[in-house]
Parts: structure tokens; sequence; C-alpha cells
């Protein structure tokens, strides 16, 4: 799952992550996660840390709560060292700035693969 408020970003995730062999379930929001989250069981969850609805931190929180074994990965452009401590804390894999390239993305994917 890729959940992320900016549309060009959605964007991108629904064309390349495919094309990287992985299906994926966008969402443009912290709330429209956390029903996708109540509906589908997840590999793996990339999470921006500012949404409306919920922040990645709430929807991390949710996920690891009903699915402890789908990781967590956070993608932000506010990074600092308070909200990569948070996400750590609440289990987060890894924790990513933007702007990122695909090819790190892709690398991470397969870590946590």
């Amino acid at each position: 799952m890729f959940a992320d408020d900016e549309p060009s970003l959605q964007e991108l995730m629904k064309l390349e992550l495919p094309r990287l062999g992985h299906t994926v379930t966008v969402c443009p929001d912290g709330l429209t996660a956390v029903a996708a989250l109540e509906r589908n069981t997840y590999d793996c969850i990339v999470v921006d840390l500012d949404m409306p609805g919920k922040d990645g931190i709430e929807v991390i929180a949710h996920c690891k709560e009903i699915s402890p074994d789908t990781e967590a990965v956070v993608l932000t452009g506010k990074s600092s060292m308070d909200t990569a401590i948070a996400a750590l804390r609440h289990g987060a894999f890894d924790y990513l700035t933007k702007p990122c390239k695909l090819i790190e993305i892709e690398a991470l994917l397969k870590r946590v693969a």
C-alpha cells in the first residue's frame, strides 16, 4: 500500500510499482489508508507522515495493531529526528526522505521481501 496526499506521487506509484512487480493500493490520505488496512493485508505499507485525516504515524500504529507482520516505511518531505524516532518506535522498517529516487524505493522493497 502507498499512502500520500500528493497526486503526482500517487500517479507515479500507481504506474511504477506494478512495473517493478508489485501489486499496489494507492491511498490519498490517512483515513483511506486505515480503511484499506481493515479490508486487506499488505506485505508493506509506504506512508507519508503529513496527510489529511490521520498522519503516517497513526496509520503505522493502526497497521501494527491489526497486522504486526506488515512492514511499514515512512516517506516524507518533512524529515526530522523526532519524526524518525516516532516512526521507528511504532515499528517502521525504514524512513526515506523526499525527494527520493525510484531505485531507492525498489531497493527498499527488495530488503522488505
